[in-house]
């Protein structure tokens, strides 16, 4: 066996291109000491994750490429010499060739994109789908000014009966709605890559479809907290969707019980959202109006180097950040391109990059 020393120093999780003579498409071990997640780009070249990188006496030393003899089968012998050449190109990646029934990539565990940081910021129309109503949009909630003024701090200090009456009818509505396909798109997204879903959305569609990372910028209908300390962590519990919360019922503190979302005039909390944004690989806007001053605020938290995309049925022209990809569609549909989008390696945002510049 030989073993013999690149000039770059790689670590795993490195995306290398590398050569070899041995024709491999599926995982390639090379006799225990490095293993790769091989895709061809041209005779003899490939591109591929450094997924461990060990050997009987402890770690191989980074940027090592072995030569040893690979056997088939107990019977025959090929000599392999894989030698890692570089680090991997955008270039290189275009150049990759997946196989369309493995999803052309980006869902499939052998994806190049392995392991992206995905944050997703949602509004009231991906959950529009599942028959909740939005805010906002044509026939929303917020059009009955009526129901519009239940929803101040105001409010339920003054006429706490109506005001629980209509959260109460609001929370039996998520209580019966199911999670849609674009729900569980987002949550099937964590199988292969770090997501994080910041939402607008205060109720639990997200978690009930798998995802385990989500921000609920304006709380969630299933807790209930205090009327006098509503941001204390000790006042918040989870409550059950089908139990109303009536006039009487106490917090720990003594005061109202009450649902925890943020009401119209109550402070809404962006610290760890706006952290969040600034540190994604991939961001993607679902169902928002993009009117929300949060929500313009947070889609200029991400690098404009990485893939930006807003879906909306709705004219968000107005609104659209630059650089955004609009994707004219409901949620459920949207998502359906927006993966399509991806599996093809953003082109259209790269290109849209390329005409920019």
């Amino acid at each position: 066996m030989r073993i013999k020393p690149c000039q770059a120093q790689y670590k795993v999780g490195d995306m290398v291109l590398f050569k070899t003579s041995f024709p491999a498409i599926h995982l390639l071990e090379m006799f225990g000491h490095c293993k790769f997640n091989p895709r061809k780009i041209k005779p003899e070249e490939y591109v591929g994750e450094i997924m461990s990188c060990q050997k009987a006496n402890g770690p191989l030393p980074p940027g090592y490429a072995v030569s040893t003899r690979y056997p088939l089968n107990g019977f025959f012998e090929f000599l392999l010499e894989p030698q890692i050449i570089r680090l991997a190109t955008d270039e290189d990646i275009r150049r990759l060739k997946l196989s369309p029934i493995e999803g052309a990539g980006f869902l499939h565990k052998d994806s190049i994109m392995h392991r992206q940081h995905i944050v997703i910021l949602t509004g009231a129309g991906i959950s529009a789908e599942s028959g909740i109503p939005t805010y906002r949009g044509e026939g929303g909630l917020w059009q009955d000014r009526n129901l519009a003024a239940l929803s101040t701090a105001a409010a339920l200090e003054e006429n706490p009966a109506t005001v629980l009456e209509f959260y109460n009818k609001m929370r039996l509505l998520v209580a019966g709605a199911i999670p849609n396909a674009a729900h569980k798109a987002i949550a099937a997204l964590e199988e292969y890559h770090n997501v994080t879903v910041i939402t607008q959305n205060v109720d639990d569609l997200h978690e009930r479809a798998g995802s385990s990372h989500v921000i609920h910028l304006h709380g969630n209908l299933t807790q209930v907290t205090s009327s006098h300390n509503r941001l204390d962590s000790s006042c918040i519990e989870d409550y059950p969707l089908d139990v109303p919360i009536k006039v009487g019922d106490r917090a720990v503190d003594g005061s109202q019980l009450r649902p925890a979302v943020v009401l119209f005039d109550e402070y809404v909390d962006m610290s760890e959202a706006t952290r969040v944004a600034r540190e994604a690989d991939v961001f993607v806007v679902i169902g928002t109006s993009l009117s929300l001053s949060g929500a313009k605020a947070l889609c200029r938290c991400p690098r404009t180097d990485i893939p930006r995309y807003v879906i909306n049925p709705d004219d968000v022209s107005e609104n659209l950040p630059e650089g955004f990809i609009w994707l004219k569609d409901v949620a459920t549909k949207g998502m359906a391109t927006f993966l399509d989008e991806a599996k093809g390696g953003f082109r259209r945002f790269n290109q849209t990059q390329e005409e920019r510049l």
